[in-house]
């Protein structure tokens, strides 16, 4: 038997794994449906609540869960960010140095 929260926690932690993989740079490219990309974000969800995440203590309602996970994609959408700003830092490096 799952503890309570768990469920609810997993649905957290897929939010913000697929506002980051549909944002990034490198995965999130093209508005044709991937297949990967369900299954890329499906494990690395596992992974990271299997490794991370705890089941939340208390139940929530329905606004503060949309509060939650409108949290979630902000920082999915912040990590995809840096990491296209890196990026962009190696492309220009590569850039430089080719000329």
């Amino acid at each position: 038997m799952l503890p309570p929260g768990t469920i609810i926690s997993l649905g957290l932690v897929l939010v913000r794994v697929s506002a980051f993989i549909l944002a990034s740079p490198l995965l999130g490219t093209g508005s044709s449906f991937s297949g990967y990309k369900v299954g890329l974000i499906g494990g690395l969800s596992m992974l990271a609540f299997s490794t991370l995440d705890q089941p939340l203590e208390h139940s929530v309602g329905p606004l503060e869960f949309a509060a939650m996970g409108m949290r979630e994609v902000l920082l999915g959408v912040a990590l995809a960010s840096v990491l296209q700003i890196v990026m962009l830092a190696v492309r220009v490096a590569g850039e430089m140095i080719g000329q």
